[in-house]
């Protein structure tokens, strides 16, 4: 009899390392998870993202450049099921334009608007060395950034270089991810709702995002939790509405970009990874006279702390 329950020990040991093996590879950098456990779960997560915008404006030109550092804190609610946060980033905007030969520039820093976040997990169907989750995920953002900021000679600066937009807006998304073995797949579609504030009104946003994923290392698992080393592969689209100024529909507005963007992640231990993604627009289409996206770049790390 012992040695039954021995052997019913191991296979339970046994199967709960494969789950974990299948489930094995860090979230994705650019492109949400529908997974609500581990690094998803009560990491705390912050990155440095860097991103500039150049182009023709009517004139002239222009260059935009923003340094966003978010602080992202999210809770496991209910296990492996609801995860509920909040993030806020600290931001440095700065917009530079030479129109007729006149140079000029503006540039705003300070907090942003805070938002609130919901995930939840309605599927999971785990195999041998591979897992499909689906999670639907909901936010609102409130206006706690700053969105009067005013210039020395008392000009209020234009809407994209507010530290916040002054709206709640609202957001709903479903998210797919599939791992087997080394490999991993995630997937998601997200819309936002923006609403108006001081007289003017962001377009609404869909983002749509896909991103493949492969364990470099370890190639086979000797021990668990190992040293992971991933590589990503992502396709992020972001598809903008026209914005809006006195209930009028703004002419040099809206835009469609989707970015390629290569990763890395690099998790030495069970609670704590970094990572780094570099994004250039393959794709943009503009409405109108606007910047150009040049690229964006990010790095950043998770810590589990709960």
């Amino acid at each position: 009899m012992k040695k039954y329950i021995i052997y019913l020990f191991a296979i339970i040991l046994l199967g709960n390392n494969i789950a974990n093996q299948a489930e094995a590879q860090g979230p994705p950098i650019n492109t949400e998870t529908a997974f609500v456990t581990g690094l998803e779960s009560g990491a705390i997560r912050s990155f440095g993202k860097a991103t500039r915008q150049i182009g023709s404006l009517p004139g002239g030109r222009g260059e935009l450049n923003i340094i966003s550092i978010p602080l992202i804190v999210p809770y496991e609610l209910l296990p492996n099921k609801l995860v509920v946060g909040a993030s806020i980033p600290y931001l440095d905007k700065e917009k530079k334009t030479t129109i007729n030969g006149k140079r000029k520039s503006l540039s705003d820093s300070g907090f942003g608007d805070l938002t609130l976040f919901g995930k939840y997990q309605f599927l999971q169907r785990d195999a041998h060395l591979q897992t499909t989750r689906i999670s639907a995920l909901g936010k609102v953002k409130v206006p706690t950034g700053e969105d009067d900021e005013k210039t020395s000679a008392g000009v209020r600066l234009p809407a994209s270089v507010q530290l916040g937009t002054g709206s709640d807006d609202y957001t709903l998304g479903i998210i797919f991810t599939h791992i087997k073995k080394r490999f991993g797949i995630n997937a998601d579609l997200i819309y936002t709702l923006k609403t108006e504030a001081n007289s003017f009104e962001f377009g609404d946003t869909l983002n749509y995002d896909i991103a493949f994923g492969y364990r470099v290392l370890p190639v086979v698992y000797e021990t668990y939790p190992a040293k992971h080393l991933n590589l990503f592969l992502e396709f992020n689209g972001k598809l903008s509405q026209k914005n809006k100024q006195n209930d009028k529909r703004v002419d040099d507005s809206g835009r469609n970009t989707i970015f390629l963007s290569p990763g890395i992640q690099f998790i030495p231990g069970r609670n704590f990874l970094i990572e780094a993604s570099f994004q250039k627009p393959i794709y943009e289409d503009l409405r109108g006279d606007q910047l150009d996206t040049d690229y964006s770049f990010n790095i950043g790390f998770r810590w589990l702390l709960f």
